[in-house]
C-alpha cells in the first residue's frame, strides 16, 4: 500500500508557487485573492435599500412586525440569516414580492415595468386574433 504524506503549510505553498508565471490579476504574494473581488456587490438581499425606497425606519420592524430589537439588529446588519420565512415575512409588510428582496429596488421596478409591457403587449395581440 502507498502511503502519501501532506503537509499543509503556507511556505510550502509559497515556495511551489514560484515555480508559476503570473498573469493579469494574479498576485505573487500567495494569498490567493484578487483585489478587484471586493468592489464586486456579495450581499444576499437588500432589505436596507427596500426600506429607503419606501421611506421607512428600522423601528418599523420592531412596531410593525413585533420584532425584538435584536432581531432587527441581526437582520438589519446581516448577522442573522434570512431564511423563506423571513422573506415572505417582510415582502408582504414591504408589499412586494418574494423575489424582489433579492434585488436592488431599481432592478426590480424595471423587471415590473418589462412584465407588464410584454403583458400589454400579449394581451393586444391577443385581442387582435380574436377579431
Amino acid at each position: 500500500m502507498l502511503k502519501v504524506h501532506t503537509q499543509s503549510s503556507y511556505f510550502q505553498n509559497y515556495e511551489s508557487r514560484k515555480r508559476f508565471q503570473f498573469f493579469g490579476n494574479d498576485d505573487s504574494y500567495g494569498s490567493g485573492t484578487n483585489a478587484s473581488m471586493s468592489t464586486i456587490d456579495e450581499r444576499d438581499w437588500y432589505l436596507q435599500e427596500w426600506m429607503e425606497h419606501f421611506g421607512k425606519k428600522q423601528a418599523a420592524l420592531n412596531n410593525e412586525l413585533g420584532w425584538t430589537k435584536s432581531r432587527m439588529s441581526n437582520i438589519w446588519h446581516g448577522r442573522q440569516r434570512f431564511n423563506r420565512d423571513l422573506l415572505i415575512e417582510i415582502s408582504d409588510w414591504l408589499g412586494i414580492e418574494m423575489y424582489e428582496l433579492l434585488m436592488k429596488p431599481e432592478d426590480a421596478l424595471l423587471m415590473r415595468q418589462f412584465r407588464n409591457a410584454a403583458i400589454g403587449i400579449a394581451k393586444a395581440q391577443n385581442s387582435n386574433q380574436q377579431r
